[in-house]
């Protein structure tokens, strides 16, 4: 079988899961399909993908994998995240959890934006005025850009964890025709051509 293609036309995998809940005189059991659509870039393979390190030149990306479908310029940045809870995956992924209020900063390690969600319910989260966890609000946050790292940690204290963006080039091999979930494989480099970010997770549309 082709593993560019997750089937021929759609590639469509569908993913069957339980939920249990148990209820008051009984046992409720739900079920859930979630459809990706994934096509990878001709010379992909999975188990050359996996192969791949951090450190890696790009000469031995293109050689596993071939040609991209396609390539694009990207700005190094520093992300600090400010949150209540805990957030271990944060410095690997960039992915903040729960209620959070992150400032992005650029090569000059000045302030270039500030966001944040809060979080309603294990589903929910709001975005808008001052809906993060500090609290912050458009008119706070304006002249906040342009700041140092040095005068964040002062007003805000240290932050929960930091996420460092290193690549300046992104390689993406994989896409969703139809604009759906869909399986993203990326690899970042740095000026030097080396692989500093592999992507290998699932992107939800």
């Amino acid at each position: 079988m082709d593993n560019r293609r997750s089937s021929s036309g759609l590639s469509t995998i569908l993913l069957w899961g339980l939920a249990v809940a148990l209820l008051l005189g009984g046992v409720g059991v739900g079920f859930y399909l979630v459809g990706f659509d994934t096509q990878y870039a001709p010379g992909y393979s999975h188990k050359a993908f996996k192969s791949l390190q951090l450190g890696d030149m790009e000469e031995r990306v293109y050689s596993l994998l071939g040609s991209p479908f396609s390539t694009h310029d990207t700005e190094p940045y520093v992300e600090w995240i400010y949150s209540a809870k805990e957030q271990q995956r944060f410095a690997r992924d960039g992915v903040g959890r729960g209620t959070y209020t992150t400032f992005r900063f650029d090569e000059s390690g000045r302030v270039k934006s500030v966001s944040g969600v809060r979080q309603m319910s294990a589903s929910t989260v709001v975005f808008g005025d001052g809906q993060n966890h500090l609290g912050l609000t458009e008119a706070q946050i304006k002249p906040l850009k342009g700041s140092t790292q040095d005068e964040i940690r002062r007003q805000f204290g240290p932050p929960r964890a930091v996420y460092e963006y290193k690549a300046v080039k992104l390689l993406s091999y994989s896409r969703s025709p139809s604009s759906a979930n869909y399986h993203l494989r990326s690899v970042g480099l740095n000026r030097a051509g080396k692989v500093v970010h592999i992507w290998r997770e699932v992107y939800w549309d």
